[in-house]
C-alpha cells in the first residue's frame, strides 16, 4: 500500500508542505499563530514543531494555502 506510486507522491508532497510551513514560521516568528501563547524562554522550534504536528491534513492544507497560494 505505502509503496504505491500515487501514495508515495502524496507523502512526498506532504513532507514538502510541512517543511515549507515550518521554515516560514521559523523565518517569520511574528507570523506564527501561537506566538502569543508562548511563555518567555519557550523554544520557538519546539513550539512550531508541536503546532504542525497537531494539525489535521485538512488544516495543514488550509494553513499552507492561506500563506502561499492566496491571491494578491
Amino acid at each position: 500500500f505505502y509503496l504505491n506510486p500515487e501514495i508515495m507522491a502524496h507523502m512526498i508532497e506532504g513532507k514538502a508542505v510541512i517543511k515549507k510551513l515550518f521554515e516560514y514560521y521559523y523565518k517569520n516568528p511574528k507570523k506564527f499563530p501561537k506566538r502569543d501563547f508562548m511563555k518567555k524562554g519557550d523554544d520557538l522550534l519546539v513550539a512550531i514543531k508541536d503546532y504542525i504536528a497537531g494539525m489535521t491534513d485538512r488544516f495543514l492544507g488550509q494553513e499552507f494555502n492561506g500563506l502561499f497560494l492566496r491571491k494578491k
